[in-house]
């Protein structure tokens, strides 16, 4: 089974199979050769999608979480921890310029929403992923995730974790990586920190299988402990997670899970230029962290039914979680503007908690009707989610030592929605999907007794054309939309709903197995976007990104085990609002990115190259080109970043396996850094140096 899931296959159905993500989801994926990426349902999605194979995250050159998805096209990682602890993720020129914490596109585990609040603060500032837990990635964009909920404009994450296997196996893994710090490995005595200075562990225990014949468990644990690639940033993540199946017959069945998720990461912040300069990896704020727990529990019920020519699915689902977490910054470790007590000893201490108890309940409805040549795939269903979040901001006097409490507040907010849409082929030739979507925005501020509500209506429509088995045609629009932060709320409008009409064309086209490639052009349109300037969230008006993706697998018979893709994306993305910065360009992208992996396998030996480049890009709204003092605005560097891993077998004996891998990431050791960080908005946030990696895994 665990040959099944590295190498042959990836099972898509996730253990949750959400109704409100099922149409968004490839429903089963078989990889074709040992490291690919792409399979027949991708070939013949009628939009932009992407699986990151399980093959890919062991053996393809991946760090972390992050590290995997920047082998798509339109998506850009700005990597702050290199455990992929923190996510900021940005899709076709999204989801960097809000608070930074990946707040445009929506991000699902096992199909389930895993922002605080799903409606009300959607960022990541706790993420319970680990990637040891993870079997594959899916990434769609444009229309595809209508259905899936809000915020679906610049793209979709869905993570599906390890499945349970139906024979009972065990897994047992270590991973160590050394952090490479000093900025020249040819002159150790300048900075006194050489090759391997930091190191952190990564332990990952899993079991399970089928109990009777009906019945099966799985119990998950993994434990990151150590140091991160900055100086005095250590790092300690624990995540458990326990999943069961119990099939009640042939038509019915039961999946749960609960888990429970804890980290606390040391944080070193932004630095001045000229700090940068002296020691990129240096750390000068000392009271900047990020921790807090989560614990989430979901119950899935499925039923399907089979009459004549119509098959039904039903699936009743239902999931809790409840979150807390905390960001730690000294007082001067925060400025506002240039020198103002930038590195000035602080003398308090901030922590801003938030915590978040959400409920969901979610039926679902599919049908599907054959009639000769005409095929129909109806899917409706409902969603409720209800959000309980409390806040609470504490200031301690480092000298005295005591705290102050600016009072806890509280909210209790409420969304229904509901979905239908209709895929309809014809003669295996031409499909067409309309679709329609309504939500009920529901906000009650407790501590400020207020009500606000919202009714919004999305629509969406999508085309595919196979002229020939091996050419596909695709378009497809949706409008969606961001709802209001509570985050932002002391800053921006209180109805302030962001609207966005995305739009989609392409053509994929698969010769003889060998070769596949897609052309993408998109559109998106926001009516009113929300960016990070500083501490505060600004509205800057209507914006607008649209560009060309392309991308090539190529996987030849002809020579087994040589795996090669390509990727390329153009993006320009401006700001449209009548003012002093009309035109100008969006904080944070690239207008260019290239991606290159190239795989082999040698025997049992496996080797992987994979690589990407960014292009150079502007990091503040007025678009200023020279950098100033405290680094508050100028132009971030482009950047290129190459990985190389080695994998093979070191003992096979039945079920019993060892297998072992060397990884080196960043490799030319290439450095380059981000800004707009929601802590640490002033000055450079260095992005990882060089890494390696030994992992070796047992499993029996």
């Amino acid at each position: 089974m665990l040959k099944n899931i590295l190498v042959k296959s990836l099972i898509v159905i996730s253990i949750f199979n959400i109704s409100n993500a099922e149409t968004i989801m490839l429903e089963q994926v078989e990889a074709r050769g040992d490291a690919n990426n792409f399979s027949n349902d991708i070939v013949n999605h009628n939009g932009s999608a992407a699986v990151i194979s399980a093959n890919t995250l062991k053996k393809g050159a991946v760090r972390s979480i992050d590290e995997a998805l920047q082998k798509i096209p339109g998506v850009q990682i700005r990597d702050y921890t290199g455990t992929g602890a923190l996510p900021k993720i940005a899709i076709r020129g999204f989801g960097g310029q809000g608070n930074a914490h990946s707040n445009t596109g929506l991000i699902l585990l096992d199909g389930v929403n895993i922002y605080g609040a799903p409606y009300s603060n959607i960022e990541l500032a706790l993420f319970p992923v680990t990637m040891q837990m993870v079997d594959h990635i899916e990434v769609t964009k444009g229309a595809q995730g209508l259905w899936a909920g809000p915020n679906t404009f610049s793209g979709v994450i869905n993570i599906i974790s390890k499945p349970i296997p139906k024979e009972w196996e065990s897994e047992i893994s270590e991973k160590i990586t050394w952090w490479g710090l000093s900025g020249n490995l040819y002159d150790l005595k300048q900075q006194g920190k050489s090759f391997g200075n930091n190191m952190l562990f990564d332990t990952y225990l899993r079991t399970g299988g089928g109990v009777t014949d009906n019945f099966r468990i799985q119990a998950q644990a993994n434990l990151i402990k150590g140091e991160g690639f900055r100086d005095n940033t250590p790092q300690t993540i624990q995540n458990y997670k326990l999943d069961s199946e119990y099939d009640i017959n042939e038509h019915h069945s039961l999946k749960s899970y609960i888990q429970y998720y804890e980290y606390y990461i040391k944080l070193a912040g932004t630095l001045k230029p000229s700090d940068y300069m002296q020691n990129p990896f240096q750390n000068l704020r000392p009271y900047e962290s990020s921790s807090g727990p989560a614990t989430r529990v979901g119950v899935s019920y499925d039923y399907d039914f089979e009459k004549d020519n119509l098959n039904g699915f039903f699936n009743l689902t239902y999931f809790f979680h409840n979150i807390s977490r905390n960001f730690t910054t000294g007082d001067k470790n925060f400025p506002s503007n240039g020198s103002s007590g930038y590195y000035e000893k602080p003398t308090e201490i901030q922590d801003n908690v938030r915590s978040f108890v959400v409920n969901g309940i979610m039926p679902k409805l599919t049908l599907e009707i054959d009639s000769n040549n005409i095929t129909q795939k109806i899917i409706t269903g409902m969603s409720y989610y209800s959000e309980q979040i409390a806040s609470l901001g504490k200031t301690t006097k480092i000298d005295t030592g005591v705290t102050t409490s600016d009072g806890r507040k509280y909210y209790s907010n409420h969304f229904l929605a509901t979905h239908i849409s209709d895929e309809i082929n014809l003669f295996d030739m031409f499909s067409i999907t309309p679709g329609i979507r309504y939500d009920f925005l529901y906000y009650e501020g407790i501590t400020e007794p207020q009500v606000t509500t919202y009714n919004e209506v999305s629509g969406g429509l999508n085309i595919g054309y196979h002229p020939t088995s091996s050419l596909l045609l695709f378009a497809n629009y949706n409008r969606s939309f961001l709802p209001r932060q509570y985050g932002n709320k002391p800053s921006l409008d209180i109805n302030y709903n962001q609207h966005a009409n995305v739009a989609e064309a392409g053509i994929r086209y698969d010769f003889n197995d060998d070769l596949i490639t897609t052309a993408t052009y998109f559109m998106v349109y926001v009516d009113n976007q929300s960016v990070n300037i500083g501490k505060e969230s600004k509205q800057i008006g209507a914006t607008r990104t649209q560009g060309l993706e392309l991308e090539l697998y190529y996987n030849p018979h002809s020579l087994e085990g040589l795996n090669l893709h390509f990727g390329y994306n153009f993006i320009d993305a401006r700001q449209l609002a009548p003012n002093e910065n009309y035109n100008k360009f969006l904080p944070y992208v690239s207008p260019h990115q290239f991606i290159m992996d190239i795989s082999y396998n040698f025997g049992k030996t496996m080797i992987a190259y994979s690589s990407y480049f960014y292009s150079s890009s502007f990091g503040d709204i007025t678009n200023n080109p020279v950098e100033t003092e405290w680094g508050e605005k100028g132009k971030l560097p482009a950047y290129y970043v190459a990985n190389l891993q080695l994998s093979r077998p070191i003992y096979e004996n039945g079920k019993q396996k060892i297998l072992g891998s060397l990884q080196v990431n960043n490799i030319f050791d290439y450095r380059y850094y981000f800004r707009g960080d929601g802590m640490s908005s002033i000055g450079r946030f260095t992005a990882p140096g060089r890494s390696m990696s030994v992992q070796v895994q047992y499993m029996f």
